[in-house]
């Protein structure tokens, strides 16, 4: 706990693109993470640090320690912004398009009112429109439309090309009435089996 409680009072500086911006606390880095202001590409330093690094490189950002804080410390849960409905893992299917370019992919885990999705599209940007059709499969019985929104993009260190993959959560704007009960369904038998 002692090192948990160590980063809340170490500072931070922030690079994105060639505006550098700090020093901000742990708690405004987390508030930022959540805003999409910051995301896990974006270079940042702190004194404790050799250089700047990537964001997903730095271990007091790390899903596991953050998770661990979520558990641990009420004024950094609170940082975090609530699901507005649960989520499941399913590997669903996909292919979609942004109005530029097509693309496959599938679902790492969803619910109704978002996703993480594998897309084969490595230049999808944070705040860029989606229109994506889910297949129908064993877990999914009838195929159905959305329209989304990209809200984060995961860092990568391999290097991309065009037809890369790459791991990004979505927000759904509108899902057809059959795909909404649908995932509304496979939330409640996956939670009615860890019950």
């Amino acid at each position: 706990m002692e090192a948990i409680d160590q980063s809340k009072t170490t500072e931070w500086w922030v690079l994105i693109g060639d505006q550098e911006s700090g020093p901000h606390s742990y708690l405004e880095m987390i508030r930022m993470l959540q805003n999409g202001e910051l995301f896990d590409y974006n270079y940042i330093w702190s004194g404790h640090m050799e250089a700047w690094t990537p964001l997903a490189k730095v271990e007091d950002f790390s899903k596991d320690r953050l998770l661990r804080l979520l558990q641990h410390d009420k004024e950094i849960a609170q940082a975090f912004k609530p699901r507005k409905s649960p989520r499941v893992s399913k590997k669903v299917e996909l292919f979609g398009h942004n109005d530029e370019r097509f693309f496959t992919g599938y679902t790492v885990d969803l619910g109704a009112n978002g996703a993480l999705v594998f897309l084969e599209d490595p230049l999808l940007q944070p705040g860029h429109r989606l229109t994506l059709h889910f297949r129908s499969s064993k877990d999914l019985q009838n195929s159905f439309n959305a329209s989304a929104e990209v809200l984060r993009k995961n860092f990568s260190e391999k290097k991309l090309t065009v037809r890369s993959g790459l791991h990004y959560a979505i927000k759904f704007l509108q899902v057809q009435p059959q795909g909404l009960r649908l995932l509304n369904e496979l939330v409640e038998a996956a939670s009615k089996v860890k019950k």
